[in-house]
C-alpha cells in the first residue's frame, strides 16, 4: 500500500465548514460567472422554495417600520425636541430593535445557519444611524419631512441586509456543492484532527460520557455557527446518504447525524440501517427538528429510535434539537412489568393477586411480569405476600420500613425489566380488564405514555355512602390540584394523579426520583412532561374507596406536599443522569 503524498494528505485534512481556518485549494470552489446557468438555477430555486419567507420578511419588517415612525412622531408632538434627537432617541429605543429582530427573522425565515461576524454587525449599525442622520439633516435643508428621512434609511437598511443574508447563503450554498463534487471525485472525506464543533454538540457529547476520540458528522449542511475548537475530538465529515459507508470503514466513539433534510420515513429507515453498524459503546446524537418526527412531536421521535433499535433516548433543547441515544441490547420478546407497592392491604391483596394473575398478556404479544415491593406491613399482608414467592413471573422486593407508596414505587421502577412499565395499587380501586385499552396505544406505537383517566364524562368520579359530603370536597380538591398542573406546565390535563401509569421503560432513562409519599404522582408525572412526553388520556373503570375503607392520604398532611412539587419542579431545571 502507497503512502499518501504530503499534498494529497493535507488536501483531506480541512477545517469545519464556516470556520476560520483556510480551505485547501483542491477545496475552493471557483467562482461562477454572474450569468451562468447554474447560478440562474440557484437564485429560481431559492425565489421558489422560499417565497412565503421572504413575503413575511416584508411584512414584519414595514411592521415595525411603521411602529418606529409613530414613535418617532410621538416624541416630537409630545416632547417638542430637535429632530435630529428625537430621531437619536427612536434609533435606540425604536430601530436598533427593529434592526436586531429584523436580522433574526432574516436568518430563521431561510432556514440558514447565517450569523455575521461581530465586527460587521457594529459597523453596520453606526453606518445606518450616520445615515439616518444625515437624510435628516438633509431633509431639513430641503424642507422634506423628517419621516421622509427614515422611511429612506430603513429601506435601505432592509435592502443590504437582505442582499448580505443573500450573499452569505449563496456563497455557502456554492461552497458546499463544490465540495461535494469534489469529494465525490476525488473518493475522499473531510478529516479535522483538531475538530471544531457546535458548542451544544460538544456539550451533549461530554454530558453522556464521550470527553474524547473520533467523531463522524453526517451533513449536507453546517449543523451551526458557535463553533469551538475541540481538539479532543476528530471529526471525520460525510453526507448522510454515506453512513453505511463510513461506519463499516471504522470505529467511532460518537455518530452525529443531521437529518434535517429527510423526510420522517426515509429518516427512521437510514438510523434502521445504522444500528446494524453501530456498537453498543457508539453513541448516537441526531439533530432532528420536530417538524421531522411527525404529528407526535418528541414522542414521535422517541418511538421512532425505539423501532429503529436505538434506547436510553434522551433529548437536548438549544438552539436546536437534539436527541442522544445508544443501541439497544437483543432481547427474546416484549414483557410489561407490573409494579404493585403493597402495605397493609390483606383484605384486598389476595384478590387483586388473583385477578392479576388471571389477567394473562399473551395475546398482546406480551409478556407478564409482576414486581411486588412490600413495606413491612403490620396487618398480617406480609406473610400473605410471602405465599406468592415460588410464583412464576412474580418478583418480591422487601422493605425494612414503610417510607411511603413513591419511596415503594421507586423501589419498583429501579428493578424492572420489561419493556413496557405499568404502576398497579393493591386496593381494588382500579379494574385489570382496563389492561388492554391502556396498553394498545403503545403496541401500535401511537404513545409513549398513557394515562388511565378516572374523569370521564359526567360521572364524578369518587362518591361515598359512609361519607357522602366526603365526595363532593376531594373531587373539587382534584380539580383544583389539576388546575396547578395545566396552568404551571401548559397542559389540559384531566387526571394527572391517576394510579394508572403506564409507559415505556425507556421514557425512564436520564430521569431521577426522590419523593416518597403520594408527592411521586406529582414528580413521576412532570418529570416525564418536562422531558418532553405528552400522556395520552384514557378512560378507565374506578371505584373509589373513603378513609373508614382504608384510603391512605392524610387530608392535612399530604396536599401541601403536592403543591410544593408542583412549584419546585417548575423553577428547578431538569438535570439527566446519565450511566
Amino acid at each position: 500500500m502507497s503512502t499518501p503524498m504530503p499534498s494529497e494528505r493535507s488536501a483531506r485534512i480541512t477545517a469545519w465548514p464556516g470556520s476560520a481556518a483556510a480551505e485547501p485549494e483542491s477545496l475552493i470552489p471557483t467562482r461562477q460567472p454572474r450569468d451562468s446557468p447554474a447560478t440562474d438555477h440557484l437564485l429560481s430555486d431559492y425565489a421558489r422554495q422560499h417565497a412565503a419567507q421572504l413575503a413575511r420578511f416584508l411584512a414584519i419588517g414595514a411592521a415595525l417600520a411603521v411602529l418606529n415612525l409613530g414613535f418617532l412622531h410621538l416624541l416630537r408632538t409630545s416632547l417638542s425636541i430637535p429632530d435630529s434627537v428625537a430621531v437619536a432617541i427612536m434609533y435606540v429605543c425604536g430601530a436598533l430593535p427593529h434592526f436586531v429582530a429584523h436580522r433574526w427573522i432574516t436568518y430563521h425565515a431561510q432556514d440558514q445557519p447565517v450569523r455575521p461576524q461581530g465586527e460587521r454587525y457594529v459597523v453596520m449599525l453606526v453606518c445606518n444611524f450616520l445615515l439616518m442622520q444625515a437624510l435628516v439633516a438633509l431633509a431639513a435643508r430641503l424642507s422634506l419631512s423628517p419621516y421622509l428621512a427614515v422611511m429612506t434609511s430603513t429601506a435601505f437598511t432592509m435592502t443590504f441586509n437582505f442582499l448580505a443574508m443573500t450573499h452569505v447563503v449563496f456563497r455557502r450554498r456554492q461552497e458546499s456543492a463544490a465540495r461535494h463534487s469534489s469529494g465525490e471525485a476525488h473518493g475522499a472525506h473531510d478529516i479535522a484532527l483538531a475538530a471544531e464543533l457546535p458548542r451544544e454538540l460538544i456539550g451533549i457529547l461530554e454530558q453522556r460520557g464521550v470527553m474524547a476520540g473520533s467523531v463522524l458528522v453526517l451533513a449536507n449542511r453546517p449543523l451551526g455557527t458557535h463553533l469551538r475548537r475541540a481538539p479532543q475530538f476528530q471529526a471525520t465529515r460525510g453526507s448522510v446518504l454515506e453512513a453505511p459507508t463510513l461506519l463499516r470503514e471504522r470505529h467511532f466513539s460518537a455518530v452525529v447525524v443531521q437529518l434535517d433534510t429527510l423526510p420522517h420515513s426515509a429518516a427512521e429507515a437510514l438510523l434502521a440501517r445504522m444500528a446494524s453498524l453501530l456498537t453498543p459503546s457508539t453513541l448516537l446524537v441526531i439533530a432532528w427538528p420536530t417538524r421531522v418526527c411527525g404529528a407526535q412531536g418528541w414522542d414521535g421521535a422517541h418511538l421512532a429510535l425505539l423501532r429503529s433499535g436505538y434506547e436510553r433516548v434522551w433529548p437536548h433543547r438549544g438552539a436546536r434539537f437534539w436527541a442522544s441515544a445508544r443501541i439497544a441490547c437483543a432481547r427474546a420478546g416484549r414483557t410489561c412489568s407490573i409494579v404493585v407497592p403493597v402495605y397493609n392491604e390483606k383484605d384486598t391483596f389476595p384478590q387483586l393477586m388473583h385477578r392479576l394473575l388471571e389477567k394473562r398478556l399473551d395475546h398482546l404479544g406480551l409478556e407478564r411480569e409482576i414486581i411486588l415491593v412490600e413495606s413491612n406491613s403490620t396487618d398480617g399482608t406480609r406473610e400473605l405476600v410471602a405465599d406468592f414467592a415460588d410464583t412464576p413471573g412474580v418478583r418480591i422486593l422487601w422493605e425494612d420500613a414503610p417510607r411511603g407508596k413513591g419511596h415503594a414505587v421507586r423501589t419498583g421502577l429501579a428493578a424492572v425489566t420489561g419493556d413496557i412499565v405499568m404502576i398497579q395499587d393493591a386496593d381494588l380501586e382500579y379494574d385489570v380488564n382496563d389492561y388492554d385499552v391502556l396498553l394498545q396505544p403503545l403496541l401500535l406505537d401511537q404513545a409513549a405514555f398513557v394515562l388511565g383517566s378516572r374523569h370521564s364524562g359526567d360521572v364524578p368520579m369518587r362518591e361515598f355512602t359512609d361519607q357522602p359530603l366526603l365526595g363532593p370536597i376531594l373531587n373539587a380538591a382534584h380539580w383544583f390540584f389539576t388546575g396547578i398542573i395545566n396552568v404551571l406546565y401548559g397542559q389540559r390535563l384531566k387526571d394527572p394523579f391517576t394510579m394508572y401509569k403506564v409507559f415505556r421503560r425507556d421514557c425512564l432513562y436520564g430521569l431521577t426520583f426522590e419523593c416518597n409519599r403520594f408527592d411521586f404522582d406529582h414528580e413521576l408525572v412532570i418529570k416525564l412532561l418536562l422531558k418532553g412526553h405528552q400522556p395520552l388520556e384514557i378512560p378507565v373503570n374506578y371505584r373509589s374507596r373513603s378513609f373508614r375503607q382504608g384510603k391512605k392520604i392524610r387530608f392535612f398532611r399530604d396536599p401541601p406536599t403536592w403543591v410544593a412539587a408542583d412549584v419546585r419542579f417548575r423553577l428547578r431545571r431538569l438535570r439527566p443522569k446519565f450511566d
